[in-house]
C-alpha cells in the first residue's frame, strides 16, 4: 500500500504542478497586460497634462489680452470724457455769450422804447428803408 500511496501522491503532485504552471502562465499574461495598460494610462496622463498646460497658456494669453483691451477702453473713455467736458465748456461759454447778447439786445430795445421786435424804434431805419 505504501507504493500505491506514493504513486497517488505523485500523480496528485504532478497534477497540482501542472495547474500551478497554467496559473503562472496566466499570471504572466495578466502581468504583461497590466504593464501595457499602465503604460497606456501613463501616456494618456501625459497627453492630458500637455493639453492642460496648453489650455492654461491659452487662458493666460486671453487674460492678458482682456487686461490690455480693458486698459485701452478705459483710456478711450478718459479721452471721450475729456473731449465731452471741453465741448460742454465751449457750449456753456457760447450759450453765456448768446444770453448776454440777447439781454443786451433786450436792454437796448427797451431803452429805445421798442416794445415789439417787429416795431421800428426811434432812431432806427426800418429794414425795408435801408435796402433802398
Amino acid at each position: 500500500m505504501a507504493a500505491r500511496d506514493v504513486e497517488t501522491r505523485l500523480r496528485l503532485l504532478e497534477t497540482a504542478i501542472g495547474e500551478l504552471r497554467e496559473e503562472v502562465a496566466l499570471s504572466r499574461t495578466d502581468a504583461i497586460a497590466a504593464r501595457e495598460l499602465a503604460a497606456g494610462a501613463d501616456r494618456d496622463v501625459s497627453e492630458v497634462r500637455a493639453e492642460l498646460r496648453a489650455h492654461t497658456q491659452t487662458l493666460n494669453a486671453l487674460r492678458e489680452n482682456q487686461l490690455d483691451l480693458q486698459a485701452e477702453v478705459r483710456e478711450g473713455f478718459a479721452d471721450v470724457r475729456t473731449e465731452m467736458r471741453t465741448g460742454f465748456a465751449e457750449m456753456r461759454t457760447g450759450m453765456a455769450h448768446i444770453i448776454e447778447l440777447t439781454r443786451w439786445r433786450i436792454r437796448t430795445r427797451t431803452s429805445m422804447n421798442c416794445a415789439r421786435p417787429d416795431q421800428q424804434c426811434y432812431g432806427q431805419q426800418h429794414h425795408s428803408e435801408r435796402s433802398q
